[in-house]
């Protein structure tokens, strides 16, 4: 009788073998698929918290705000901030700065004045993000209200009435 494996024993060994190889390639490929997804949400969260951030350090202590239209030509004693082409930008003295990566999503009334019941001025903003990757695409956002601290007389006020004021851009000053 000679030593070695028949036809048959190695047919079988292969397709033990192939299935294993199936199994751990499967297992590596949803590892990677997991860690990418893990990735995107760890970046869409860092930039949408990184925008709110920056926003609410902005305007917290303003002593001027106004909601509106993006300026076409900013004015030099204004600071502006919006999204825009999926960027915070922020206009200091007419010159626009990029503040976030372009995973914003640019919304028409992002912003949003508000008077509460007890007289205190709020902004509140939602800020979307889209992010896409090998894995599909992910969203996320951020609902925000900021108090206004310097700010007391009715933003929004129109003659006799309240009306909450919305838009897309933040106009105001710094002390």
């Amino acid at each position: 009788m000679k030593k070695g494996f028949t036809l048959i024993e190695l047919v079988v060994i292969m397709a033990l073998f192939s299935v294993v190889m199936l199994v751990g390639m499967s297992f590596l490929i949803g590892s990677k698929n997991s860690f990418q997804r893990s990735q995107d949400a760890s970046e869409i969260h860092y930039e949408v918290r990184k925008a709110s951030d920056y926003i609410r350090d902005e305007i917290r202590n303003a002593d001027f705000i106004e909601i509106g239209l993006i300026p076409s030509t900013p004015d030099p004693f204004f600071d502006y901030l919006y999204v825009s082409s999926g960027q915070l930008i922020h206009v200091v003295n007419g010159v626009a700065y990029t503040k976030t990566l372009d995973i914003l999503i640019d919304d028409a009334n992002m912003f949003l004045i508000e008077q509460a019941l007890n007289g205190n001025n709020a902004i509140t903003y939602t800020i979307d993000a889209s992010l896409s990757s090998s894995v599909g695409t992910r969203t996320y956002n951020a609902p925000t209200t900021i108090h206004l601290n310097n700010i007391t007389d009715y933003l929004g006020k129109r003659g006799n009435t309240y009306t909450a004021v919305s838009g897309p851009c933040i106009k105001y000053t710094k002390p």
